[in-house]
């Protein structure tokens, strides 16, 4: 049996990558149809899955106080 890389992407389903960046289901939906939220990857039909690293990094390219929130002086 063939395991997955440690360096194999972590997708997420829309519900999970909803809850990930912490918002409702159909507002990722409307991102999507608008082009204006995360990269996705369209499996098939209306299959459409997240990378969790990608999803991280287009959260922290939209952090508006980043050091402050950090506790950074």
């Amino acid at each position: 049996m063939n395991r997955p890389s440690l360096d194999a992407p972590e997708y997420l389903s829309s519900r999970e990558t909803a809850a990930f960046i912490g918002i409702n289901i159909r507002t990722l939906a409307g991102w999507r149809l608008r082009r204006v939220g995360p990269s996705f990857v369209r499996v098939s039909g209306n299959v459409v899955r997240y990378d969790r690293a990608v999803l991280q990094r287009w959260l922290d390219a939209r952090c508006v106080a980043c050091d402050e929130m950090r506790g950074a002086a």
